[in-house]
């Protein structure tokens, strides 16, 4: 999976991706998937529509793990507004019994599924995803000549001082 986007692309969501947008993504899922220590992480839209995936994918079918992770959220997303619990950018978290799975809405548009084993702390992986999607809205948002300036900034400082000032707060020292 990876970096295919020669073109535009437009999504069923009504979002459009740039090869510029598209090769930033790749590498942002890359390095999340390795700082999470994850199995996998995908990309998708709301409707389902896979868009990337990074990380041991091999026997997963990831359309139809798109598809459902957006019915998911969407229900979700119901019962928090039916509940009076609604919040922009909802996370679900699975506890299974290797692993946790993670599916974060990001934005109006997009969904993130993380998977990563029941080892690494669940409030580390909660951190990171709330960061790396925050940059993905980033990079969607910004004009797709700045794609590649945006996450260039950002993995060559803000993640390690984004981890030190949580790692401060979290522990006290702040």
């Amino acid at each position: 999976m990876g970096s295919n986007f020669e073109y535009e692309v437009k999504l069923r969501s009504g979002l459009s991706i740039f090869p510029s947008q598209d090769q930033a993504i790749d590498q942002l899922l890359s390095e999340l998937v390795e700082k999470a220590t994850g199995r996998f992480v995908l990309l998708a839209d709301v409707t389902g529509q896979f868009i990337n995936a990074k990380g041991e994918t091999r026997k997963t079918d990831l359309i139809a793990l798109g598809s459902l992770a957006a019915g998911d959220l969407a229900a979700s997303t119901e019962i928090a507004r039916l509940s009076g619990e609604y919040q922009e950018d909802q996370m679900i978290v699975r506890e299974g019994s290797k692993y946790y799975t993670i599916i974060y809405e990001v934005g109006t548009h997009l969904l993130l599924l993380l998977q990563v084993s029941i080892e690494v702390p669940l409030g580390w992986v909660r951190i990171l995803v709330k960061q790396y999607a925050s940059k993905l809205k980033q990079i969607l948002l910004s004009p797709p000549e700045k794609a590649e300036g945006i996450l260039s900034d950002f993995l060559k400082g803000e993640t390690q001082a984004f981890v030190d000032q949580m790692l401060d707060d979290l522990w006290g020292e702040g």
